[in-house]
């Protein structure tokens, strides 16, 4: 037994952290609720296929989302901007993987004093041409937070189907 006790009061100034990361998971909690129920697995198999089959160390967020959008085509439900599950994935790894970096900018007047000064919490990533991208956390927060509540929206109209082949309006 460890004698290591988690000091969780270290991570209180990265709320945003554990707002984005929670918030993902249940957002892939749903999906994959989904892609059980749409597949018609059994009762008594559905543990199994949700827990393990569907694990997140097994089945990536983006297959899930691959399933569900051929799923989507073919269940004619309304039509959802792919791009908006990528980015969301996109702005969750920039939360969960980098180290966020502090931007101050100050401006003095000739008397050497303080003018105006900003200080900002900024997260890097790759681009895709590998590129590092700087974003302000706030800003990537609440762009998080728009997408994530039109897509729990969504799906959340996709659950209350009451069967594979109903039209949702």
């Amino acid at each position: 037994m460890s004698n290591v006790r988690p000091n969780l009061k270290a991570f209180k100034d990265r709320e945003d952290l554990v707002f984005v990361v929670d918030r993902f998971n249940a957002l892939e909690d749903n999906l994959t609720s989904i892609l059980t129920r749409e597949i018609g697995v059994p009762k008594e198999q559905e543990s199994f296929v949700r827990d393990i089959v569907f694990n997140n160390t097994i089945v990536s967020f983006s297959a899930k989302v691959k399933l569900f959008l051929h799923l989507r085509s073919i269940r004619n439900w309304p039509k959802i901007d792919p791009k908006d599950f990528h980015r969301l994935m996109h702005i969750r790894n920039q939360f969960a993987h980098c180290n966020p970096t502090q931007y101050i900018h100050v401006t003095m007047n000739k008397g050497d004093k303080p003018v105006q000064s900003e200080v900002k919490i900024m997260l890097e990533s790759l681009s895709n041409a590998g590129e590092i991208v700087s974003v302000e956390s706030s800003i990537a927060l609440k762009e998080f937070t728009e997408i994530y509540d039109r897509l729990r929206t969504y799906l959340f109209k996709v659950s209350q189907a009451d069967s594979p082949d109903d039209k949702m309006v």
